[in-house]
């Protein structure tokens, strides 16, 4: 067994792409196990943030290319990610904490690594001090529930996910549902929700608990859109592709609403640069390739999408006049394929 000794990371901002703009609507204990860490590199697999992990059971481990154990836990890892994950309560997260990040990146491709992997990410609240293979659980809450080697952990994972509620729509905030229970999966993220905002707009005219509750779904979508266009107009400065992506997931939901008059006009201002929507569709080539790879593995094919995939990405960085948050989101994408 390899040990290591903890280390301070350098703070770098980690320029990353959602994977989805739904969030679990948790109560306020919830808390992503990612919160205050320092995502100083990511060295393989889809650019996450830290409310990306909210609400799902998280998978960390620390490990090393140069620790035979840790590099045979990894098949463990790649089934489980691919077993659970698409409930959307579910990920795995690796930490490598050696030297030779570039050994560690190849290793993970040619193993179908399809979960996030960083180099020397340390979690203060769950520090690696008794040597590598080590990994931690966390409920959906974001609270460590087991600690130790990985081996003696996959086994807890299953009934963990047993009481891991389903993601919630953002939207729905903290609204308990009781006399609209349809409405959990007609206000969500990408679906337009102007037919269901008519149905609780007659609804909230009436009176009593019916009215009451309709009123608050209302209310508390109408925060939602505030809060959306806010957070994705500050997200366009520092992250722009990100933000074109977000945008576009947002006015589709509010299709056929006056509020969607303000999304399209933001939107506007982040693609007058050219250059944002060039690296926009290499996002979601590189999206693409995630889904084919989880699919068929580290195949050669596979292999030569990714290589094509850097070219284009390198190609990009060369372009002339191409601002500092382009250059940070295009470069944090190279690093991960």
């Amino acid at each position: 067994m390899n040990h290591i000794r903890i280390t301070q990371a350098a703070v770098i901002a980690a320029v990353g792409m959602a994977l989805g703009l739904a969030a679990l609507a948790a109560d306020s204990s919830t808390k992503s196990p990612l919160d205050g860490a320092k995502l100083k590199e990511q060295i393989h697999g889809p650019i996450i943030t830290a409310d990306d992990m909210k609400g799902k059971v998280v998978f960390f481990e620390y490990w090393g290319i140069r620790c035979p154990p840790c590099r045979k836990s990894f098949g463990h890892l790649v089934r489980m990610q691919k077993k659970y994950a698409p409930s959307g309560r579910f990920i795995v997260i690796a930490s490598h904490v050696q030297l030779g990040k570039g050994q560690a990146s190849k290793f993970c491709a040619e193993k179908g690594v399809s979960f996030p992997v960083f180099q020397q990410l340390r979690l203060k609240h769950a520090p690696c001090t008794q040597g590598i293979p080590c990994a931690y659980i966390f409920n959906h809450k974001g609270r460590i529930v087991a600690k130790g080697h990985p081996s003696k952990l996959y086994s807890q994972v299953p009934e963990l996910l047993k009481v891991t509620p389903l993601p919630c729509s953002p939207l729905l905030g903290k609204v308990k549902l009781k006399h609209f229970r349809h409405m959990a999966r007609l206000l969500v993220p990408g679906k337009p929700i102007k037919a269901a905002m008519g149905e609780l707009g007659k609804k909230a005219q009436g009176k009593g608990a019916v009215a009451a509750e309709a009123q608050a779904i209302i209310d508390s979508v109408k925060l939602w859109m505030s809060d959306e266009l806010e957070r994705l107009d500050n997200l366009g400065k520092t992250r722009p592709t990100s933000a074109v992506r977000g945008f576009e997931v947002l006015i589709k939901t509010l299709s056929g609403l006056p509020d969607s008059d303000d999304a399209e006009e933001l939107l506007k201002r982040i693609k007058a640069d050219k250059n944002v929507m060039a690296l926009v569709l290499i996002n979601k080539a590189i999206t693409k390739f995630w889904k084919v790879k989880e699919r068929r593995g580290a195949t050669k094919g596979v292999q030569k999408s990714a290589a094509r995939l850097k070219k284009r990405l390198r190609s990009f960085l060369n372009t002339e006049d191409l601002s500092e948050p382009l250059t940070r989101e295009a470069e944090a994408l190279l690093h991960t394929l």
